[in-house]
């Protein structure tokens, strides 16, 4: 099972284990997989216990979740800096940890929307 950017693999339901974020067409936590690998278990074992879960949906859910954290970090840097330069550095940095690359940014016209809303006052 390959997710797409409109299915994501870790999916948050309020009817389904009270809004846990787990593996989209389950009853598995993700958190389950965190602690497996955190009390240094290996993928295998995971699967093992879980036969809902395939290698591909955990494997994707980890890189999900390194994506997100990537990009929450690359988000706070830009909001912290004071420098402009800097600032202008973090900036390009969240673009392209959002969009891909600067072509992309600039060709989903949200260029313009950027700059009105972060321009200084």
């Amino acid at each position: 099972m390959k997710a797409t950017m409109a299915e994501p693999v870790i999916v948050i339901d309020p009817d389904i284990m009270n809004g846990t974020p787990c593996f989209r067409g389950t009853r598995v936590p993700f958190k389950n997989l965190i602690d497996y690998l955190e009390g240094g278990h290996s993928l295998g074992e995971f699967l093992r216990q879980f036969p809902t879960v395939t290698r591909d949906m955990a494997v994707l859910a980890l890189e999900e979740a390194a994506a997100r954290d990537s990009l929450n970090a690359t988000y706070r840097r830009f909001m912290s800096e004071t420098d402009a330069e800097r600032k202008d550095a973090a900036g390009k940095d969240l673009i392209r940890a959002i969009f891909g690359n600067d072509t992309a940014w600039r060709a989903s016209g949200r260029r313009q929307f950027f700059h009105q809303t972060n321009s200084p006052e």
